[in-house]
């Protein structure tokens, strides 16, 4: 949050007259104010699926709709679950006259404590103050205010290109804080086609020592929490150590409906994947040689499995997508190929594995990064992912460089012609056998290079046409594949 952003307030009650006192007491307050008025349950519900709330400070007893008579203890609470569903880290203040120990005690009313502002204290997220109490509440959150306003003396320093929104900001303030920082230099990591945010950055003390470096994902605190759940699942006792960064710890009060998770990175001196393909193709060679030695645990866990094509796709790809682009695709080849089911082996992968999730040490050491979707999978899915968002990931070194043409793409089960004109081609060619080393068959390769050139089409700056050509000039080896090799 900036000198200039107001706090969020969301105040639910019905009365003008507590209304007016809420609006003249917080805005006496250390911090600017922008209060959002809801005088109903049903008003507050609308309020609470926007964008966030710094504080929710709720009667007790509301009406369903603006304007009704029928107040009652329920609407309130069910107001407050509501706001604990959507933003979990999000503190309420109940200011009632109506409330019973009953009430403040149940489990619906119960929001639990955390680490709000970084400081290492516990605090409640939901507090009771009775009307007659006005001035006590309002020293509470005038206290909150403060820890707020606080947090600002931490400085941040970004590229002029990074812009982050004030939940972002408050994050890694609350990060730097929790590490004993006054100040954090941030990069863009770069990240997928999601609207996750993914930033590298250094903490500093008030004597310029580095006392963190990190690596933090920002999302939406559902999917935070997934990423977290997926790591301890698949990472600890089962990739070796150093394979991934260890979790530093998440943040997920106080930033809206978002989280952040950060991870510890044990030196600065790191290029992603991408970085180190721009300049030095065999080294990125070399680093995709020792990943599938990290990876080789999730490997050993091997299953086989019949997958039926479409149901394969339709994991990734929605069917009113492919509608959108029928102009593109040769649906009678894509229908003889999705009525198709074929013995895969599946088992544990990366499942977002694009040239920025992959770090390298100087010593050409890989960390992988951004598990969230991590989980079992076919087998070769990683190193498929990896060599379309080559060509499709928007700040991938290759994309618009040239190659392939659409013409050329016709060609991409054909490695020799495909790769003809290709500034990369011993890159790509490494790849791309690492995905067939993995698989049954050569068709099992060609069904996700088919799968995955798709999802492409679902992002709006990818190249449709490119995208298409290759899914089709999948789908066309994966068939005849299996006619020279039924079954």
């Amino acid at each position: 949050m900036s000198e200039i952003d107001p706090v969020r307030v969301l105040v639910v009650e019905d009365r003008n007259d507590v209304i007016d006192d809420l609006e003249s007491g917080l805005g006496a307050g250390p911090l600017p104010v922008q209060l959002h008025v809801a005088r109903s349950r049903d008003s507050a519900r609308v309020q609470l699926a926007g964008e966030g709330f710094d504080f929710m400070v709720c009667d007790l007893k509301i009406p369903t709709t603006d304007g009704a008579l029928d107040e009652a203890e329920e609407h309130g609470l069910f107001i407050q679950q509501t706001a604990k569903t959507e933003f979990p880290g999000m503190p309420c203040f109940f200011l009632t006259a109506y409330g019973t120990v009953q009430n403040m005690s149940s489990p619906l009313a119960m929001g639990g404590t955390d680490d709000l502002y970084g400081d290492g204290f516990k605090l409640s997220l939901v507090e009771y103050f009775g009307k007659e109490n006005l001035s006590t509440f309002l020293q509470r959150v005038h206290w909150h205010m403060e820890q707020l306003k606080g947090l600002l003396s931490i400085s941040i320093e970004t590229p002029e290109s990074l812009k982050l929104d004030r939940w972002d900001l408050r994050a890694v303030r609350i990060f730097a804080r929790r590490s004993g920082g006054t100040k954090v230099m941030i990069t863009l990591q770069g990240g997928g086609l999601s609207s996750a945010r993914t930033l590298s950055l250094q903490v500093l003390d008030d004597e310029a020592r580095i006392v963190a470096r990190a690596f933090a994902k920002i999302d939406h605190w559902r999917e935070i929490k997934e990423e977290r759940d997926r790591y301890e699942r698949f990472v600890p006792r089962l990739l070796p150590v150093g394979s991934c960064p260890p979790i530093a710890g998440t943040v997920d009060a106080v930033i809206g409906s978002k989280a952040a998770l950060f991870y510890t990175l044990a030196s600065d001196h790191l290029q992603d994947f991408f970085s180190i393909a721009a300049t030095d193709a065999v080294r990125a060679s070399d680093v995709v040689v020792r990943v599938r030695e990290v990876l080789k645990p999730w490997n050993d866990l091997a299953e086989t499995k019949t997958l039926n094509v479409r149901e394969l796709r339709r994991s990734r790809v929605r069917d009113e997508l492919l509608v959108q682009h029928t102009d593109l695709l040769d649906i009678p080849v894509l229908d003889d190929l999705e009525s198709r089911s074929k013995v895969m082996r599946l088992h544990r992968q990366h499942g977002d594995f694009h040239g920025r999730n992959v770090l390298v040490s100087d010593d050409g050491h890989p960390l992988l990064i951004d598990i969230r979707d991590a989980g079992t999978y076919p087998a070769g899915w990683d190193p498929i992912i990896l060599e379309m968002s080559m060509l499709f990931l928007r700040d991938s070194p290759f994309a618009g460089c040239g190659w392939p043409t659409v013409a050329g793409a016709r060609n991409w089960a054909l490695l020799d012609a495909y790769g003809a004109d290709c500034p990369f081609a011993e890159l790509v060619r490494v790849v791309r056998g690492w995905a067939l080393d993995e698989v049954l068959s050569p068709a099992d390769a060609y069904v996700l290079a088919y799968v995955d050139a798709l999802r492409q089409l679902k992002y709006p700056d990818t190249d449709k046409e490119l995208a298409a050509t290759i899914a089709m000039a999948a789908a066309r080896a994966a068939l005849a594949e299996w006619t020279a090799a039924p079954g």
